[in-house]
């Protein structure tokens, strides 16, 4: 999953045609399009809000898009996460950008035990 997948993602999740996105949020169609494509990958904090504001994005949605901005490629299982749990968010995050040694969890389930092994790792770091 990536910043142009998932712009379409919600895009396409408010069945707005790109030249529909383009007037509700004042950014050019074509430029639209290069972010969905993969040919632009990481808009201006500007133009980001703008997306956000002509998408209707909760708070929380805007900031897993924006997330995506600075990862090449999230996993589609981790962003269906981030998106149904915003008080994981940070975890989430933390999870994006790790690499992995041997095998990388491939399934909801996983990405949950990988979720919660960060968050105890974390909570240990703290205390």
């Amino acid at each position: 999953m990536n910043f142009g997948f998932a712009l379409r993602h919600f895009r396409e999740e408010r069945t707005l045609s790109l030249r529909e996105l383009s007037t509700l949020s004042g950014v050019d169609h074509a430029y639209i399009h290069r972010l969905e494509a993969g040919d632009k990958t990481a808009p201006s904090p500007d133009v980001l809000d703008k997306l956000a504001r002509g998408l209707k994005l909760t708070t929380h949605r805007r900031r897993v898009l924006e997330v995506l901005t600075t990862v090449a490629d999230m996993d589609p299982q981790l962003f269906e996460l981030a998106l149904e749990a915003p008080e994981r968010f940070e975890l989430v995050k933390v999870a994006a950008t790790m690499s992995f040694r041997g095998t990388r969890p491939n399934s909801k389930a996983d990405w949950v035990e990988k979720l919660n092994q960060i968050e105890d790792l974390m909570g240990h770091a703290r205390g």
